[in-house]
Order: structure tokens, then sequence, then C-alpha cells
């Protein structure tokens, strides 16, 4: 589950993460300006999924863990607070919840900008350009953190991810680690119960994995954890 960030962390062991990404940065265009879209669109995929931090600051090369700090001046760290607050208001649609964390490194300081996790809406991206010509309007798209990749829901996705219900159970599941035990109940089936362990969510297939079963999402009732092991209610049958 995330929780904002408030600290270093460690060089050579951490990697980033569904909830922790990395940034020297942020970047700007060909006219020096600062490139609003790529600093919400990662804002915007961690809002539309678990939440998460992404670090100004922090050097990395490839998919290999954090190698270093590249510290802000006290210039840029202001230019860095002050692009996020205007990606955020101008391109984020709605605004997510976010706070910024700033954390002083070997003479300067790196950015923590802490984002949380939507629970009732999609953020959208305003993005701008020839695609977005000639259609009366502005376009937007749907970020979402995958792993440590943001992805982009298509049309027929987004219906899912825009009911309040699915998110705030999607924000329950993440709670619960990979292999832990889960007690699955049939509300329609008499109470009946098994139990199982809990691999994974599949957002994008709308579906919780278990060991010995998957769940579609839309059919999960609620999600609680009771007498140390965690619930899951479904109106399927068992």
């Amino acid at each position: 589950m995330y929780s904002p960030l408030k600290a270093l962390p460690l060089i050579n062991t951490t990697h980033e993460s569904e909830t922790l990404d990395f940034k020297a940065r942020v970047n700007r265009l060909d006219d020096g300006k600062i490139d609003l879209v790529s600093v919400a669109t990662p804002v915007a995929a961690f809002a539309n999924r678990l939440g998460g931090t992404i670090l100004f600051g922090a050097s990395q090369q490839g998919s290999g863990p954090l190698l270093g700090f590249a510290p802000h001046s006290v210039e840029d760290v202001a230019a860095t607070l002050g692009a996020c607050d205007a990606a955020i208001k101008e391109r984020c649609v709605p605004c997510p919840q976010w706070s910024s964390t700033v954390i002083a490194c070997d003479g300067g300081s790196v950015v923590a900008l802490n984002v949380e996790p939507h629970p009732s809406a999609l953020v959208a991206v305003r993005v701008s350009g020839d695609k977005a010509k000639g259609y009366g309007g502005d376009a937007f798209v749907f970020p979402l953190r995958v792993g440590t990749q943001t992805n982009y829901l298509t049309a027929d996705q987004t219906p899912m991810f825009m009911n309040p219900k699915v998110r705030r159970t999607l924000l329950l599941l993440s709670r619960i680690g990979k292999g832990e035990p889960v007690r699955v109940v049939a509300l329609g089936d008499g109470g009946r119960h098994v139990d199982d362990q809990f691999i994974s969510v599949d957002e994008e297939k709308n579906v919780v994995v278990l060991t010995n079963r998957s769940l579609p999402l839309d059919f999960v009732e609620s999600v609680w954890c009771g007498t140390g092991v965690w619930r899951i209610s479904t109106l399927l049958p068992l």
C-alpha cells in the first residue's frame, strides 16, 4: 500500500515500482519551456491506481536500481515545484490530491511529489498537438501505472475505472500481499466460504487473481480484514 515518501531511498537497492518513479529533472520542450504533459502524465497514472511518488533528482540507468542523486539548487527546487503545480492544475482533470516534500541531499535538495489515489474518478491528462486539432476541443488521455510503466486506458476500459465502488475495492485489495491467505465468502450461496491465497489484481482484465480461482472485480461486494485474515465477499457462487 502506498505511503508518501518522506526520506531518501537507499542507493543501489531501491528500484522503481508501482508506487515510485525516478526522474533526474523535469522535461523541457525544444523552446526551453517545461513540458507540462510529461509532468502531468505520471501524476495521473499514479492517481488512477494506487498513488505514488515521483522523485525528482534521482538518477537511474535503464531498469536498474537507484544509482544516486542529482541534487537541485534552490532555484531548481522552485522551478520543479512550480512545474508540478502548473502541470496538475492546467493538465489534470480532475485535479488529484498531492503534496511535496523537499529533502536535503549533498548540499542541495531532491523533490518528492506525493500523489494520492483518486477514490472516485479517473484523472485525465489534457494533451495538445496535431492530434487534437479538428475535433472541436481538447483531447484527453487516461494514463495508468502498471508495474513500472505507464499504460493508457482505451475507451472501452474507462467505464470500470469510473465506478467509485470498484475503485475503493481496488484500493483495499492493494493492501493484501502476494501469498497472503484470504477467505472468499459467497453471499449468494448461503454465505459459503473457501480459503485461498491472494496473487494479484489485474485492473485491465477486471479480475482478482487467487491461487485457485479468479473473481471479476464487478462481482466483489466488499473487502475487509477480520481476525487477521482478509475476506473478500462476492455475489458469485463457489
